[in-house]
């Protein structure tokens, strides 16, 4: 079985509601380039797999969870 890859922009990160609840300080750190990439990388993971196996096995935080979350949502 081979693993598709999805592509998610900076743009589609910020544009989320999840990102947008966020304090201004949360917003500057989810921004930053690790964060977006855990966050691809977690999309990308749960299109594979399943939303449920990466939240148990990953170790995310709450942030990035909700933003996965949400762009798995609105796909």
């Amino acid at each position: 079985m081979s693993m598709t890859e999805i592509r998610i922009t900076r743009e589609q990160v910020l544009a989320t509601e999840a990102y947008k609840n966020l304090t201004p300080m949360l917003q500057k750190i989810t921004r930053s380039r690790n964060q977006i990439q855990q966050i691809i990388y977690g999309v990308n993971v749960c299109k594979n797999a399943s939303y449920k196996k990466w939240e148990k096995e990953s170790n995310a935080n709450w942030r990035t969870k909700e933003i996965v979350f949400e762009l798995l949502k609105n796909d």
